[in-house]
């Protein structure tokens, strides 16, 4: 067995609406409080925050995803497979940990691929406080201060994304749809090209939310090889890679027997944000992100 794993960290702020009641701390230290935090049904598999604490300015903890249907068998190379010995009310869990810094609304989020998305941490929230709350992902300050500027307008997004697994249906409509497609047509990579207008009231924050919500989450589950904003600047166009303008991390845990201990996790991202804090906190301070 391996001594170590390497995980991607992502980094993101919330975003709630004007009207939002209190704050996501709020509902975070409710949960703490209450010693639990509800739990979110979506299909087959429920959601759940465990192991919440807040220390200071900082909450932590992590979002498991129970699985109940369609479970993995466990067996060895050339062996025979069995079922594994679950009671009726057990289900598999997945384990995303993460850390939240209250004083810069700053998620810094481990990302494992049998786990949840940062969507669905953001679904998560948004069903368990009934109110909506978006996860954003922050890019890297130079990219977002070319975003931003109001001289650039967006005009074409391109998007190319391998056949994700067997078991992967998307949390989108759009993504299901493009999955299905794929799924129906035996395709294994899949290039897509959307205009998005000529007119001057296109603008990059106006992009449809489903849309935004299919990129994002095809992103994070690691099939896109292509996912470009081309802008229109001053006259001359150019693209913006939204793969390498993200800002992202990568940690490597030591493994105690087939698992790493969550302390070494929690650990690892206290690092993480150490490292990043400067460039996340230069992006942060321009208010918003590529997403909003």
């Amino acid at each position: 067995m391996p001594e170590s794993k390497t995980y991607k960290i992502g980094f993101y702020t919330f975003g709630t609406s004007n009207d939002f009641e209190g704050s996501i701390t709020d509902y975070f230290q409710s949960w703490i409080d209450a010693g639990q935090a509800p739990t979110v049904e979506s299909r087959s598999t429920k959601f759940e925050l465990r192991r919440l604490s807040r220390r200071g300015n900082f909450i932590r903890g992590f979002i498991g995803k129970l699985r109940f249907d369609d479970l993995p068998h466990a067996s060895r190379p050339g062996g025979q497979e069995r079922e594994l010995n679950l009671d009726d009310d057990e289900g598999l869990i997945e384990k995303n940990f993460f850390i939240y810094s209250i004083t810069h609304n700053a998620l810094i989020y481990q990302h494992q691929g049998y786990g949840s998305t940062y969507l669905q941490f953001g679904n998560y929230l948004t069903e368990a406080i009934g109110d909506t709350v978006s996860v954003n992902p922050i890019i890297q300050p130079d990219a977002l201060r070319r975003l931003m500027r109001g001289n650039v307008e967006p005009k074409m997004v391109e998007l190319s994304i391998a056949k994700p697994a067997a078991n992967f249906l998307g949390e989108s409509a759009i993504t299901r749809e493009i999955v299905s497609l794929m799924n129906s047509s035996e395709g294994m990579q899949m290039y897509m090209r959307f205009s998005l207008g000529r007119g001057r009231h296109t603008r990059l924050q106006r992009l449809s939310s489903g849309f935004k919500d299919t990129v994002a989450e095809l992103m994070d589950h690691g099939v896109v090889s292509v996912a470009r904003f081309h802008v229109s600047e001053d006259g001359d166009t150019h693209p913006i890679d939204l793969l390498t303008d993200r800002i992202t991390d990568s940690v490597v845990v030591e493994l105690s027997g087939r698992y790493p201990a969550e302390t070494d996790i929690l650990h690892a991202l206290i690092a993480s944000w150490n490292e990043n804090q400067e460039i996340v906190l230069e992006s942060i301070g321009h208010g918003e992100n590529a997403w909003v």
